[in-house]
C-alpha cells in the first residue's frame, strides 16, 4: 500500500510528501528494511545520491541479502560514477540470479571503468551470445578492444582493431542513430587507415550534430593522425561556422593552421581565442 502511495506522490512531483510519509513509517518501525529501501529511492529521485546510499545501507544492515536494496544501491553508485563502489556492491548479488539487461551491461561497464577490461569483454561477449540484438553490449565489447589498442598500440594482438570494427558494425546496424556508436566507429576506421570511410561517418555526424564540438575535434584529430593537416584545418574552420567563438575550437584551428603553413590564419584564430 505504501509503495503505491509513494509512486503516486512521485508521479505528481511531490517527493517531499512521499519522504514525509515514509519517514513516519520508519519512525514507527525503524527495523523495517523495506521502508529504508523506499526512502532511499525517494532520495535518489531527488538526486541526493549520498543520502540514498546511506538509506540503502540501513536496509542492507537489516538484511544483507536484500536484493532490491543491493540493486538500488548499485544503480545509484553507477549513475553517480562511483564505478569501484558499484562493482563491489554488485559482487554481493547472488550470481545464480539471471538479472539480465540492463544489470549485466552496467556491471560490465563498471569492470571496464575500473581496469578489468578482459573480464568486461567476456561479460559483453556472453551477453551478445545470448542476445545478438543487444547493441549496447556490442558497443561495450568494441570499447574493450579499443582500450587494448590505445594502451598498447605496438603490442596489441593483430586483429584487435578489426575486432572492434566488427563489433561496432553490428552495434551501428542495430542502432544507427546512436551518436556514440558512430563516433567510435569513425575513430576506429581512422586508426585502421580507412580515412575515406572515416570521413564519410564524420560528414554524416557533422550534419546531424553540428553544435557538438567533439564531432569536429575528433574528425580533425583523425585527419591530423593520418598526415592531412590542411584537411584538419578546413574541418575546424567549418566547425567555427556552426560554433562561432568557441575558444577550444579556435585553439585547435590555430594549431592546424600552423601545421599546414598558414601562420596568418593561425595568429588571427589565437587572437580570437
Amino acid at each position: 500500500m505504501i509503495d503505491s502511495i509513494v509512486h503516486f506522490y512521485l508521479e505528481k512531483d511531490l517527493p517531499a510528501n512521499a519522504a514525509e510519509l515514509v519517514q513516519r513509517h520508519i519512525d514507527a518501525d525503524p527495523y523495517n528494511g523495506a521502508y529504508w529501501n523506499t526512502i532511499g529511492q525517494i532520495y535518489r529521485h531527488l538526486g541526493l545520491n549520498e543520502k540514498a546510499i546511506w538509506a540503502f545501507d540501513f536496509s542492507l544492515a537489516i538484511d544483507e541479502h536484500d536484493l532490491a536494496a543491493l540493486l538500488n544501491k548499485f544503480e545509484t553508485q553507477y549513475e553517480a560514477g562511483d564505478y569501484h563502489g558499484a562493482r563491489e556492491t554488485f559482487s554481493a548479488v547472488d550470481k545464480d540470479l539471471a538479472l539480465g539487461q540492463p544489470y549485466t551491461n552496467m556491471y560490465a561497464w563498471t569492470l571496464y571503468e575500473t581496469g578489468f577490461v578482459k573480464e568486461a569483454r567476456n561479460m559483453y561477449r556472453d551477453t551478445v551470445n545470448e542476445d545478438p540484438e543487444d547493441a549496447e553490449a556490442w558497443y561495450g565489447m568494441a570499447l574493450t578492444y579499443m582500450r587494448d589498442v590505445e594502451e598498447n598500440p605496438s603490442t596489441a594482438p593483430a586483429g584487435t582493431l578489426r575486432a572492434a570494427l566488427l563489433c561496432l558494425q553490428k552495434a551501428v546496424l542495430l542502432q544507427p542513430e546512436e551518436q556514440q556508436y558512430r563516433m567510435l566507429q569513425a575513430e576506429a576506421l581512422g586508426l585502421d587507415g580507412h580515412v575515406m570511410e572515416s570521413n564519410e561517418v564524420y560528414i554524416d555526424l557533422s550534419k546531424r550534430f553540428p553544435l557538438d564540438p567533439e564531432v569536429w575535434t575528433e574528425w580533425a584529430w583523425m585527419l591530423r593522425n593520418n598526415g592531412n593537416d590542411e584537411a584538419a584545418a578546413i574541418v575546424l574552420s567549418k566547425s567555427l561556422e556552426h560554433i562561432a567563438g568557441n575558444p577550444e575550437l579556435l585553439y585547435f584551428y590555430a594549431a592546424a593552421c600552423f601545421r599546414s603553413h598558414q601562420p596568418g590564419a593561425a595568429i588571427e584564430a589565437l587572437e580570437q581565442a
